[in-house]
């Protein structure tokens, strides 16, 4: 793979997908149980190990960017964005946004608690809704557990709820549409396409100018190894909901 030019981060990811194709085997009794057991036990390729180029930082989208691309978005991706932008989820995060996951204990400021991959570790991911972000949120409130957001598409049942994959796609659709709104116009074609992760590096961004990069690494749930799980869990949620009211009164 790095022979072809494939970057380290592309040739993890190409791994990682050959890892499921392995586990997907043996689910189906086509491959043995200590093949998937040997092909797990290979370690990442770790920086400098191989002759590989770097991939290039992802930059956060700048705002400007986000508001013209709002209008080719549909009401559900549209809220997605703005909820993302606002609070500095992951897009898998807002993806998979329900009520039940929702703290609403508090009316200034309820607590979305998602599912985190250092849950076994103890660590508690909670991201900070305030009322500017309640209020998008209203209309899509539903209490049949079921996720808040769904595609709306003729093609689809309005039941089926967004994943990156199909969240990144609608991003993509939507900047492609507003390059030929540009067209129609006489325009320049310079709206470009942004991704979902550009969002949270946005929200990381402007939290770290607004108030500090401590309080950007609450709000994104990045863990601080000097803190203990018990300190941290308290003190994040403080400064990560102070962080999420400046990003509501100074972005969008």
């Amino acid at each position: 793979m790095a022979a072809r030019g494939k970057s380290r981060q592309g040739i993890l990811k190409s791994t990682g997908h050959i890892r499921q194709m392995f586990a997907w085997g043996v689910a189906q009794e086509l491959l043995k149980p200590d093949q998937l057991v040997s092909i797990r036990a290979l370690q990442p390729v770790r920086y400098g190990a191989i002759e590989a180029p770097e991939s290039k930082p992802l930059p956060p989208v700048p705002i400007p960017l986000v508001k013209a691309t709002l209008p080719f978005l549909n009401e559900h991706t549209a809220t997605m964005v703005k909820v993302q932008l606002l609070t500095g989820m992951r897009p898998g995060e807002v993806c998979a946004l329900r009520l039940n996951d929702i703290d609403r204990s508090n009316p200034d400021c309820w607590v979305y608690r998602p599912l985190h991959k250092m849950r076994h570790l103890g660590r508690e991911r909670t991201v900070p809704i305030t009322r500017p972000v309640q209020k998008m949120l209203e209309p899509f409130l539903r209490a049949d557990g079921k996720c808040l957001f769904s595609l709306q598409s003729v093609r689809c049942d309005a039941n089926e709820t967004y994943d990156n994959h199909s969240y990144r796609r609608a991003i993509k659709h939507a900047c492609a549409a507003a390059r030929s709104a540009q067209r129609k116009a006489g325009l320049a074609e310079d709206h470009e396409n942004w991704s979902p992760n550009a969002l949270r590096k946005a929200a990381a961004q402007h939290t770290a100018n607004l108030a500090s990069l401590d309080d950007a690494r609450a709000l994104l749930g990045h863990a601080d190894k000097e803190l203990t799980q018990r300190h941290y869990a308290k003190q994040d949620l403080v400064k990560a909901t102070a962080a999420a009211k400046l990003m509501a009164v100074n972005l969008l």
